[in-house]
């Protein structure tokens, strides 16, 4: 069994019920990491968003700003930032590696799904009135 399923098997394990929605990922460099490390977002109907390292089990951040039940999360493309979606109306960018808030967004509707573009420098959104936009651009924000 390769490192990538065994991590999806783990985290199946460990997290059974308690996600709503999820994504797997490997987050930023380090000069410490020897081999790759797996990290998973988990969005909850709690209102907050949590990463966790798979091998160890254990949640290394909560993130607990939106105010309704949180419905999308999405992992940046080089890892660095996490783009979250909650039906309070908002996306929040967070630092993975901190855990603290970048830049929020309020749109008109609850928000059901968060993506990044390629380049990692535009968050897209769809919302619960139906409009779809990349309300985020990024590029002076994160660097």
């Amino acid at each position: 069994m390769s490192h990538w399923e065994e991590a999806q098997r783990k985290t199946q394990d460990m997290l059974e019920g308690l996600c709503f929605s999820a994504g797997l990922g490997t987050p930023w460099d380090s000069p410490r990491r020897t081999k790759a490390m797996i990290f998973l977002l988990c969005a909850s109907f709690d209102s907050t968003v949590r990463l966790w390292d798979v091998e160890r089990g254990v949640c290394i951040h909560t993130l607990t700003r939106h105010q309704e039940p949180v419905y999308s999360v999405a992992f940046s493309p080089d890892g660095k930032h996490l783009a979250s979606g909650s039906f309070d109306k908002c996306v929040h960018i967070w630092n993975t590696q901190t855990g603290a808030l970048v830049h929020s967004y309020r749109g008109t509707g609850g928000i059901f799904e968060v993506c990044w573009n390629a380049a990692g420098d535009r968050v897209g959104a769809s919302a619960s009135d139906g409009s779809v936009s990349f309300p985020l651009c990024l590029i002076r924000l994160i660097q």
